[in-house]
């Protein structure tokens, strides 16, 4: 049998430098800013934004159908360590690396010449929950 009870509501007012406090603690735990968060920002502001917490990494694959080396084009703007693993088509993992990547544009070239011919993905990790997926195919000689 239920044995309801009524609630007792008691509201407190915050004043206004606890809520301050309050705010700054919760945008620096997000990693915003002010002027972000209140849709006030300037271009340069709203482009640092979105470099150091948005896109903090973009990888490219130079070329594909791929021979002997994956050419992967990484741009990131925070230090980094990639986890890369290259899957089959079957699902295997066949090749696993890490990548130590510093902030600004680097090449990584990662030899695949052991790999049979035929459909891979590279999945690609990182900080903050990164993950990208890129399907490639390994050439014959």
């Amino acid at each position: 049998m239920c044995n309801p009870q009524s609630l007792n509501s008691d509201p407190k007012l915050v004043d206004a430098a606890t809520l301050e406090f309050l705010n700054e603690k919760v945008l620096s735990y997000f990693g915003i800013s002010k002027p972000i968060y209140l849709n006030k920002y300037t271009e340069e502001e709203f482009n640092a934004f979105y470099e150091g917490t948005i896109e903090q990494l973009s990888i490219q694959l130079m070329a594909n159908p791929v021979k002997k080396d994956l050419k992967l084009q990484i741009h990131s703007y925070v230090n980094n360590v990639l986890n890369i693993s290259i899957i089959s088509a079957k699902g295997d993992k066949v090749l696993q690396k890490q990548l130590p990547v510093s902030m600004g544009s680097s090449m990584q070239n990662i030899n695949i010449n052991q790999l049979s011919s035929g459909a891979y993905y590279i999945l690609v990790t990182g900080v903050h929950n990164y993950q990208e997926a890129i399907k490639f195919s390994k050439a014959g000689e």
